[in-house]
């Protein structure tokens, strides 16, 4: 039979484990040694120190940080051509004049009431610019929008910056459609920048070590299998946490011994019965 007996100390530093459960292991041994056989084998095992983590210490909270305050202007610039092969060269002419993307691409349906009539050029979108009439009573005509932005302390100064990118931005796209489209500023917004919170990313919450925890294991092997209780009391009495039991079979015990003397005498009989079927 053998009996593990497990022991644990808990301690504030890595030396301090070392000094306290030595003491534990010697004297769980004086009282295992004196409860059991002298021939019974008590060995101790290699101690092992590990730390203690508690829980994790609380992340600061994240402090909302504004954006810088201030006005917005937004005016989006409409192009119009008779030829979507032309939109890619107009987004082009249009990015490198100011704008920063593409706010909306498509077709549009262009009917003769949007024309203003038979005779006349020009739509509701870019009077006056050229655009020419479609030949049919309908027509899909491919547009694109491009936004144009700009920021200031105040919406007067926004508006002056903005508007005339705008004004270039729309007369760079007409330029470039000539008489197969048209471009024209079409529309606009001013409002305030509202404060957008921005949070920081917040570092890993840091892990504290609140002590270590130091254990190891006697363990007593006896053949005197009623000893076990005995046992058990004498290791919880002088500190021992816990125990596990184990039974296993030694060389030298009398049932190995049987079990090897009447084996050869079994495969003789083996023999023989096998001889006797063939």
């Amino acid at each position: 039979m053998a009996v593990s007996l497990g022991v644990e100390a808990r301690c504030a530093t890595r030396d301090e484990c070392d000094s306290i459960l030595p003491p534990i292991v010697r004297r769980i041994v004086d009282a295992e040694k004196a409860t059991v056989a002298a021939d019974a084998e008590i060995s101790t095992d290699q101690v092992g120190v590990n730390p203690v983590y508690g829980p994790a210490s609380p992340r600061p909270n994240s402090t909302p940080t504004p954006s810088s305050l201030g006005w917005r202007f937004i005016g989006r610039v409409r192009a119009t051509a008779d030829s979507i092969a032309l939109m890619a060269p107009v987004v082009d002419a249009g990015l490198a004049a100011g704008a920063p993307e593409v706010w909306r691409s498509g077709f549009v349906y262009l009917g003769r009431q949007q024309h203003g009539g038979s005779e006349s050029v020009g739509n509701i979108f870019t009077p006056g610019q050229n655009f020419p009439l479609p030949p049919q009573y309908e027509k899909q005509t491919p547009d694109v929008y491009l936004p144009v932005e700009a920021d200031g302390k105040a919406a007067d100064e926004c508006v002056r910056k903005g508007a005339p990118l705008a004004e270039h931005v729309a007369e760079v796209l007409a330029h470039k459609l000539g008489s197969h489209g048209a471009a024209g500023f079409g529309e606009y917004e001013v409002r305030k920048i509202e404060p957008q919170p921005q949070y920081a990313s917040a570092p890993p919450a840091p892990v504290t070590v609140q002590g270590f925890s130091a254990s190891t294991s006697i363990v007593v092997k006896t053949r005197e299998l009623d000893k076990l209780p005995a046992i058990l009391e004498a290791g919880a009495a002088a500190s021992a946490l816990r125990g596990q039991i184990g039974y296993s079979l030694t060389a030298d015990c009398r049932a190995r011994k049987d079990a090897i003397a009447r084996a050869p005498r079994l495969r003789t009989r083996l023999k023989r019965q096998r001889a006797h079927c063939i």
